[in-house]
């Protein structure tokens, strides 16, 4: 039986492939419970560690609250976002095992959740709370990554603003979680007017002094 120039098996598979598609989630990488949640913390730049410690002790105190969480790890100096830096920090969040956490008000999505109302209290900083993919080596976060590029004259600052309208627009997607931005335009900077002169006349090299100034501004 030939049906529109097809054959009536070629038909059903088609039909039936059509179904296939239809019913399998359209996620690549749907969300797993892991057993432990990425918190990331970033206080303004240049910012003291002393200030960070504070903010983020904070933090962890409260997080520690949470029902299902078991312990946390705590490493104030690093962002996984962001690297290393006087302004940040990290916290990992085990959870409790899984046959501790059958109940849905348990589960890392929940908690998840509620780590967000923490950090939507918290103004001291920026706080942004995952769930790492279920495959290791896929990154750090799940979803959709996007690059902006300033194309025409502009400042940092323009691009900064750009940004953030984005991030505001993205926010009021029902679909989309926590979108975030790591650029910022308002990083401290300094400047430096060496005089080779006098550097010469007392025999500093121009080399030492660049090395100086990177061993104690870098980090």
């Amino acid at each position: 039986m030939i049906v529109q120039g097809y054959p009536e098996w070629a038909l059903f598979l088609s039909c039936h492939t059509f179904g296939i598609i239809k019913a399998t989630p359209i996620g690549f990488l749907p969300l797993a419970d892991n057993g432990y949640l990425f918190v990331d913390v970033q206080l303004p730049d240049a910012v003291a560690l002393e200030r960070t410690e504070t903010v983020s002790s904070r933090l962890e105190e409260q997080i520690l609250q949470i029902p299902g969480v078991a312990n946390t790890v705590l490493v104030n100096g690093f962002s996984l976002l962001n690297g290393s830096g006087s302004n940040g920090a990290m916290i990992i969040v085990n959870l409790m095992s899984w046959d501790d956490r059958t109940d849905e008000t348990l589960s890392a999505g929940t908690i998840l959740g509620q780590i967000y109302d923490i950090a939507n209290r918290e103004a001291a900083a920026s706080i942004i709370a995952f769930n790492p993919p279920p495959i290791q080596g896929f990154g750090m976060n799940v979803g959709v990554e996007m690059e902006v590029q300033q194309t025409s004259a502009g400042t940092p600052q323009d691009l900064a603003a750009a940004v953030g309208s984005l991030v505001y627009v993205a926010n009021q997607r029902p679909g989309i979680a926590q979108p975030y931005t790591t650029f910022r335009a308002n990083v401290p900077q300094i400047f430096a007017n060496r005089d080779r002169e006098r550097a010469n006349s007392l025999n500093v090299a121009v080399s030492e002094f660049f090395q100086t100034m990177q061993a104690q501004l870098r980090s």
